[in-house]
């Protein structure tokens, strides 16, 4: 709802989610465009490019980050589990 009244207000802006079902609302965007981070996939995860590129993620790399950042493997696993 917000990003649609901000797109009716002819708003500029830049927004960022990791709430991936946002994407599958029946928003209307015109005049909006749908951007994603771009990421390499490396052997121990995936590694950002800092360039953002046309469409929208696939997949979140959400558990992957929190794998990297240390989070115990009781709570990955778990979290992996939930979200395939």
């Amino acid at each position: 709802a917000i990003l649609e009244d901000l797109g009716r207000r002819g708003c500029l802006g830049i927004f960022t989610t990791h709430l991936h079902e946002i994407f599958r609302l029946p928003i209307d965007l015109a005049g909006m465009q749908l951007l994603q981070m771009e990421v390499r996939e490396v052997a121990d995860g995936f590694r950002p490019t800092w360039r953002l590129v046309p469409g929208r993620c696939s997949d979140s790399l959400a558990v992957s980050a929190a794998s990297r950042c240390g989070l115990p493997p009781a709570i990955i696993t778990r979290a992996r589990a939930l979200v395939h």
